[in-house]
Order: C-alpha cells, then sequence, then structure tokens
C-alpha cells in the first residue's frame, strides 16, 4: 500500500477534463453566403415590387418572365432598376390591365418577347406610355398577336443594335402616337396585318 501522502497524485491522472466536441443537433455557421438568384417567374405585381426592392435581385437578375399579372389596382411596370437583366419575357395574356410599360436604360438587356393577347386594356382605361428606349445591347424584339391597343405614346428609340423587330397581327391598334427613332442595325421588320391601324405614325432615323 502507498504512503497516504501519494494517493492524490494516484486519482488526479482518473479525472477527465470537459469534452469539446459540439452537440450533435447544432447546426455549422456557413461560410459562404447564398448564391444571387439569376432567373425569376412573376406571377403578381406584388411580386415584382419584391424583386424591385431587393437591391440584391435587382442588380444581379438576367432571365425576367412576367405570367399573370392581372390585378386591376397594377397596372404601371417598370423595369428600369434590373440593370443586369438580359431577357425580358412577359407571357401570353398577361398584364392584361396595363397602364404604362417603361423598358429603359438597361444596358445588358439583349431580349424581348411579349406573347399575344398581353398588355392589353378596356378602351375606357387607355394605356398611356409604351417607352422601348436607351437599350444599347438589344438585338430583339418580338411582339405577339393583339397587344398594346389603344394607348397613347409609344416610342422605340436609341435602340443601336436592334437586328430584328416583330409586330403581329392587329398589335398597337388606335395608338396616338408611334414613335420610331435610332434604330441603326435594323435589318428584319416583321409587321403583321392590321398592326398600327387607326394609328398616327411618325417615323425617325429609322435604319
Amino acid at each position: 500500500r502507498p504512503p497516504r501522502s501519494t494517493l492524490f497524485p494516484y486519482t488526479t491522472l482518473f479525472r477527465s477534463k470537459p469534452s469539446s466536441v459540439l452537440p450533435t443537433n447544432s447546426s455549422p455557421v456557413p461560410t459562404n453566403p447564398l448564391p444571387r438568384p439569376k432567373k425569376a417567374v412573376v406571377r403578381t405585381g406584388a411580386e415584382l415590387d419584391k424583386l424591385w426592392y431587393k437591391e440584391v435581385c435587382a442588380e444581379t437578375l438576367q432571365y425576367l418572365t412576367l405570367s399573370d399579372c392581372r390585378e386591376h389596382h397594377y397596372s404601371r411596370f417598370d423595369f428600369t432598376a434590373f440593370l443586369s437583366l438580359e431577357t425580358l419575357t412577359i407571357q401570353q395574356e398577361s398584364c392584361t390591365y396595363l397602364n404604362s410599360l417603361i423598358v429603359s436604360n438597361m444596358t445588358s438587356l439583349k431580349s424581348i418577347t411579349i406573347g399575344s393577347n398581353s398588355c392589353l386594356i378596356d378602351q375606357a382605361q387607355s394605356i398611356q406610355n409604351i417607352y422601348f428606349t436607351n437599350l444599347p445591347c438589344l438585338s430583339s424584339l418580338e411582339i405577339g398577336d393583339y397587344c398594346f391597343n389603344n394607348h397613347k405614346n409609344v416610342i422605340f428609340r436609341d435602340l443601336p443594335k436592334l437586328v430584328a423587330l416583330s409586330i403581329g397581327l392587329l398589335s398597337f391598334q388606335r395608338c396616338q402616337e408611334v414613335t420610331f427613332e435610332n434604330l441603326d442595325s435594323i435589318e428584319i421588320i416583321q409587321l403583321r396585318g392590321g398592326c398600327f391601324a387607326a394609328s398616327s405614325d411618325r417615323l425617325d432615323q429609322v435604319g
């Protein structure tokens, strides 16, 4: 038997140290930020507003599709905040209570497609302004049948790289003023029957 004075050293050898292992239910802190969205499909004007006010989305979004978006109280669509947008698509029968559409000052936008029976409104509530202006990279603009009727002003201006413009059957009827200006690279203009019927046309410096 060892002396009493030596018992404490022996017993202290078996004392366990506090565990440094994390509990199994704890989640590690992510080291990388969440990826920024590049594509979005919106079905209401409220959803579009959310993207507009989220700077991360507005700055990084490259592909935007509008589907439906037919609320009576939501009639103004402005896309100027989406600086990185490359493709804008409005699907068929969407934005049917449109009052104004602003697609301007978007330096990355390359393609716009608007489906048939979109961007319409009752004649009693005429569409006021449609702007496709200052889009330096836009090369293709396609508008389907029966779009943009009963409005006041439509402006296609400063689209230096636009090569192909297609406007569908009976679109842009009863316009007060339509302006085409500074379309320096245009090669193909396809206008189907009845478009711009009963409208006042003003063509400046096209081609």
